[in-house]
Formats: C-alpha cells, structure tokens, sequence
C-alpha cells in the first residue's frame, strides 16, 4: 500500500451541512450555532492524566460536529444521529439517565 495517496472522502457533503440538515429534521428550525470538536487517541496513560499522571495523545483529523440553539425554559433536548427519538430533560435535573445512557456524559458536564 502506497502511503503517498491521498485518502478519499466518500461522503458527498460536509460533516457540517449534515449537522444542519439533522437539526433541521429533528426539531424543526434551523440551529442557531454549529460548532466541531476534534477527535484525538491517546497511546499512553488511557485517563491518566485525571489521576495525576501523564498520556500520550494525539490529535487525529476526524471531528464531531453538533448544531445548537438556546432555550430559555431550563429544559434541554438532544438527539443523536445515533440512537431514535429526541431526549428530553430539565437542567435542574441531571440525574443519570438508565432509559438513554448516551446523554449521561452530556449531564455530567453540564453539572
């Protein structure tokens, strides 16, 4: 395999058209920011570095994109291109979720 050749993309539209997109068809109006975050590995030290200790990581060329817009009812609703439906919860709330366990890294930042 010739490391020199460029990889192809197969996807026929930008990651963040189709966080717009998804947005759109979920809740109905179009996202009032949308934003990306890189993705990165880590060789070393897998959460050692929340324990004190050292990793070694590294930021790879693969992102996740999310399209936001504010509410002003305290109430938070998600949805994943991963999972059905859209979840829904109060800020004041931020209990663990058993029903949608994907939303329960988003609560525990959000506390």
């Amino acid at each position: 395999m010739d490391a020199a050749l460029p990889r192809r993309r197969s996807r026929k539209r930008p990651a963040k058209e189709d966080a717009e997109l998804f947005f759109k068809k979920r809740f109905g109006f179009t996202p009032t920011y949308q934003v990306r975050a890189p993705g990165y590995v880590e060789f070393l030290g897998n959460f050692g570095d929340f324990n004190g200790g050292m990793t070694l990581s590294a930021g790879i060329d693969r992102y996740v994109h999310m399209a936001v817009s504010p509410r002003g009812d305290g109430r938070i609703a998600l949805a994943s291109s991963a999972f059905e439906g859209i979840e829904k919860f109060w800020i004041s709330n931020l209990e663990p979720s058993p029903s949608a366990p994907w939303i329960n890294g988003i609560k525990g930042v959000l506390q």
